[in-house]
């Protein structure tokens, strides 16, 4: 029999502590369910990801549509748009009266697209050819950006990362920047939806956003195509 030596669990600063939990909070839930949307029960999953990091900053925005696109019923989805900012972060957490007691909560935005709209900007990632292998290249001023399309749980999944200035990617630039220009459109102009539940299933985040800050066109007016 092998005597194991006891493992010390791992001690994370605040900061690093909070990280963690908003990393799970800005790749979002597995799905969300809306009690009553429009007079009927709406239910989504991470269908469509995009991801925006200007330079190699540890500052992002996510946006995520939730939608079950096997139900041809459904007639609007759900558009997520939750910011991450490291150095907010870190001076919230720095200033004493707040400490380790610091409330994790990101500026955010849920708001209702119509799944015609959605389904137009699946479509638009058709017959786009996206190259696999290409050579890393350090740049600190890069952006950086990611895809993912989540056609259901295990079967159909696509994601990809890459530096926004990759020549080899600018179709896949394009695409990707109009549909988020379109995004943040619907971010600015539509009411936005409060009362929803979100199942991040094994993890508990404890999440709370800040609706009243979350600014639809921040990163893109500094990254602009």
């Amino acid at each position: 029999m092998v005597n194991e030596m006891p493992v010390e669990p791992e001690i994370r600063s605040p900061y690093a502590s909070l990280r963690v939990k908003a990393n799970a909070i800005w790749r979002g839930p597995e799905d969300i369910t809306i009690p009553d949307l429009g007079g009927d029960t709406f239910y989504g999953w991470s269908t469509l990801s995009l991801e925006l990091r200007p330079k190699w900053e540890d500052r992002l925005e996510s946006r995520i549509v939730y939608a079950n696109i096997y139900d041809v019923k459904q007639k609007t989805v759900i558009l997520r748009a939750v910011y991450w900012d490291r150095v907010a972060a870190r001076k919230a957490i720095a200033k004493p009266e707040q400490g380790e007691s610091y409330n994790l909560m990101l500026p955010a935005r849920f708001v209702k697209v119509p799944a015609e709209v959605f389904k137009g900007w699946l479509s638009d990632f058709d017959n786009v050819n996206v190259v696999i292998n290409t050579p890393k290249k350090e740049d600190k001023k890069a952006g950086i950006r990611r895809l993912r399309i989540e056609r259901d749980y295990a079967a159909s999944i696509f994601e990809k990362v890459w530096q926004t200035e990759n020549k080899k990617h600018s179709l896949l630039n394009q695409k990707w920047d109009s549909i988020w220009k379109q995004m943040s459109n619907i971010l600015s102009q539509e009411p936005f939806v409060v009362n929803l539940d979100e199942d991040f299933w094994f993890v508990n985040p404890q999440v709370k956003y800040n609706f009243r800050t979350y600014q639809p066109d921040l990163l893109e007016l500094e990254n602009p195509q």
